[in-house]
């Protein structure tokens, strides 16, 4: 029933994401028009910029999901039994620590970050550092799992 559950929202994570990147396509195209029409789009802009990193942020935790992180896979492929497990534990912990510190780097910066806002839509800064403090505890959410996974193997 949990990896139902965790499967579910990979999957919601991964279907938002393309559409972010719909979002990011369209206020692109909207852009490009209004260069050359002549009609102001920094609003458009600022869209692309926010859906973007969005969209690169759940991204991203859907390919821990995947475990599609960046970790060197072929030598733990390499090995059986106990040597793989703890070299899979070894990455899935790696990736829970430095997400760890990545989420209270991000969480840390947005007392800063709401100081700024964006010109064109008026919303303040914190809309980019919580994508990246939202990538960090998604994906140490998922690397958790899958650490789970790896010690509930027979």
């Amino acid at each position: 029933m949990f990896d139902a559950a965790v499967e579910r929202l990979a999957s919601a994570i991964r279907t938002f994401a393309g559409m972010l990147l719909v979002v990011v396509a369209s206020a692109m195209v909207a852009v490009i028009l209004g260069r050359y029409i002549g009609f102001a789009t920094a609003w458009a802009d600022e869209v692309a910029r926010i859906a973007f990193i969005w969209c690169a942020c759940l991204g991203a935790a859907s390919g821990t999901h995947r475990g599609l992180h960046f970790a060197i896979t072929l030598i733990a492929s390499k090995r059986q039994g106990w040597a793989r497990q703890a070299l899979e534990t070894t990455t899935a912990l790696t990736v829970i620590a430095m997400c760890a510190l990545l989420a209270w780097a991000t969480t840390q910066s947005i007392p800063v970050a709401q100081l700024s806002s964006l010109p064109a839509l008026g919303v303040s800064g914190v809309w980019f550092h919580s994508a990246v403090t939202s990538f960090a505890v998604l994906s140490a959410f998922f690397a958790t799992n899958r650490l789970r996974l790896i010690w509930r193997r027979p």
